[in-house]
């Protein structure tokens, strides 16, 4: 496997490549993971009106604009071809 080389101050690590090895890394440490995940999705929603709740409600309110915008303002609509009914 190729191993990689890794400078952080002047000292060299190296990491091994191996997806074996990288799953069972995220398997024992999984807790430090999970905290860390949390702690991202905390912070980025920290400050805002509806926090976290925003991660789900702003895809459907894009959904609801687009849908908008295209199906009401604009009048696009999908063309729907059918194939003929008599196969000789």
């Amino acid at each position: 496997m190729s191993r990689a080389k890794i400078l952080i101050n002047g000292a060299e690590f190296k990491q091994s490549a191996q997806p074996g090895k990288i799953l069972s890394d995220l398997v024992k440490h999984r807790s430090l993971l999970s905290q860390l995940i949390a702690r991202d999705i905390a912070g980025r929603y920290r400050g805002s009106l509806f926090g976290s709740v925003w991660a789900f409600f702003n895809p459907l309110l894009m959904l609801l604009l687009y849908t908008m915008v295209f199906g009401v303002f604009l009048q696009a609509r999908w063309e729907v071809h059918r194939a003929p009914q008599n196969f000789h």
